[in-house]
């Protein structure tokens, strides 16, 4: 099962909203190894995100508060034990990059590269939850970035930034 989440912290003594995933393992099911969620592919209603979108996909998510530390590296493939869960990032906004949604893929592109920053839009994400002893399971995600600069402050990232429409496929 996967579930939203709006988080608001501080990465590097900046503020950062995050729009995180919860993938949750069922009660009475074992625990499933090797779990990663990857994109499989995004969407948008508008012609000028449509090429730069391709280059998102097959990417792995970061891991919330695991992946930060090497942004270079892939992420680390999880054990998630019977009714538990673990969050994943979607993407985040932070002050540094503002009016930009920035995609949690790892590893990140070279230095200079933003094809993994989103402006305003409405975009839909293929993902994939996928693991070593379970079937992969598609999840269809609308996430919906208004474009304007964030200020920092935890109650209006919610205007900025929000998932929504969560679908098995």
């Amino acid at each position: 099962m996967v579930t939203e989440h709006l988080y608001v912290t501080r990465v590097g003594g900046n503020p950062a909203a995050f729009a995180r995933l919860e993938v949750r393992n069922a009660p009475g099911k074992e625990a499933a190894t090797g779990v990663t969620v990857r994109i499989e592919g995004v969407a948008s209603e508008s012609e000028d995100h449509r090429e730069s979108l391709k280059f998102l996909e097959s990417w792995q998510l970061a891991w919330a508060n695991d992946d930060r530390g090497n942004t270079n590296v892939p992420p680390k493939a999880k054990v998630i034990a019977s009714d538990s869960s673990l969050k994943v990032d979607l993407a985040h906004l932070n002050t540094v990059a503002p009016g930009l949604l920035i995609v949690d893929i790892r590893p990140q592109p070279e230095e200079g590269n933003y094809m993994n920053r989103l402006g305003p839009g409405t975009f839909q994400f293929e993902l994939v939850v996928g693991g070593d002893n379970a079937s992969a399971r598609r999840f269809r995600i609308a996430l919906v970035h208004d474009g304007q600069p964030w200020d920092g402050a935890a109650d209006t990232a919610v205007e900025r930034v929000r998932l929504s429409a969560i679908q098995g496929t």
